[in-house]
């Protein structure tokens, strides 16, 4: 699971998520893997399903 921020530095940078999903397209990665591309309900309920394995990787 992976999320996709524009690495920004200041508020025009923003703007710069586009590189982001470029890449992530580029190397194949399906939108399902990606957090900040689901719905709330779809982030919560992977996070109560993977909630021990995720505190493990921290």
């Amino acid at each position: 699971m992976l999320s996709i921020n524009p690495d920004a530095h200041s508020i025009p940078e923003l703007d710069h998520m586009h590189w982001g999903v470029q890449m992530a397209r580029k190397g194949g990665v399906p939108t399902d893997r990606v957090l900040n591309a689901m719905k709330l309900s779809e982030i919560t309920r992977y996070l109560r399903q993977n909630r021990r394995s995720l505190a493990r990787a921290a």
